[in-house]
């Protein structure tokens, strides 16, 4: 029955042309058929474009979207889910890799299950001046009142559930998945939230990259404080508020 379990991958990518072979290599030895990449080009400037082009020709099972104007990771993963053939939505940013045998691990944990984010562990590779250069996550549900508990590239999602809750809010830049997982909790409490065994992803903070992108993303929702807002909107306590 597991083999019924298909995923649609979605991506949203910017400028990561140094990145790109490495996710894709960790993609493509888990795809079987039925199985789909779904690429939002984000207006990138470097050597991406021409990357997606030679593997959208090559690989029936991607495809690839290019925005006429920057329109953020939010918006993006919103059109890969409704863009997506697949009701088991499987988010991968394009600097993390797909942990094999990982798709093969959670096929079968799919099957009859409800409407829920399943969410597995993260390998976290450090920078290479860090004191450590691999640790791993473990997402902690009852902390989403505090603080994000995991991010979207460790998760599997039903496209019904996240359809049912609005998927991500656009105006949100910046802890813009944690603002997705306090909907569902808001909706359903911690019953949709559903830890997999599985290592999923790893996390390559390359020289503090993603760090450094996250402090240029606007940390406003409204002209109020992301996480502030959180805790008006979800009544939590945010660590730091």
């Amino acid at each position: 029955m597991d083999k019924d379990i298909r995923f649609s991958i979605v991506t949203p990518i910017y400028n990561h042309a140094h990145h790109f072979q490495r996710f894709l290599s960790s993609v493509h030895p888990q795809i079987i058929d039925g199985d789909e990449l779904i690429l939002i080009d984000d207006c990138s400037t470097d050597e991406l474009p021409i990357l997606t082009k030679e593997i959208e020709d090559s690989c029936p099972w991607v495809t690839v979207v290019r925005n006429r104007e920057r329109r953020g990771p939010a918006w993006c993963r919103n059109l890969g889910v409704n863009m997506a053939k697949n009701v088991w939505i499987k988010f991968l940013d394009a600097d993390d890799m797909l942990i094999e045998p990982c798709f093969q691990q959670v096929r079968p944990l799919l099957v009859d299950m409800e409407p829920c984010v399943c969410v597995g562990k993260q390998i976290y590779a450090m920078p290479p001046s860090g004191r450590c250069r691999y640790t791993y996550i473990e997402p902690k549900f009852e902390s989403v009142v505090q603080c994000n508990p995991f991010v979207p590239s460790m998760t599997f999602i039903h496209w019904e559930l996240f359809n049912e809750v609005g998927g991500f809010d656009e105006r949100i830049e910046f802890e813009e998945d944690w603002d997705l997982w306090l909907k569902i909790w808001k909706k359903y409490g911690l019953d949709r939230f559903k830890f997999i065994d599985v290592f999923v992803d790893q996390f390559n903070n390359d020289n503090g990259e993603r760090t450094e992108r996250d402090k240029n993303r606007s940390h406003l929702v409204d002209g109020v404080d992301v996480r502030e807002y959180l805790k008006r909107t979800y009544g939590v306590n945010p660590i730091g508020v």
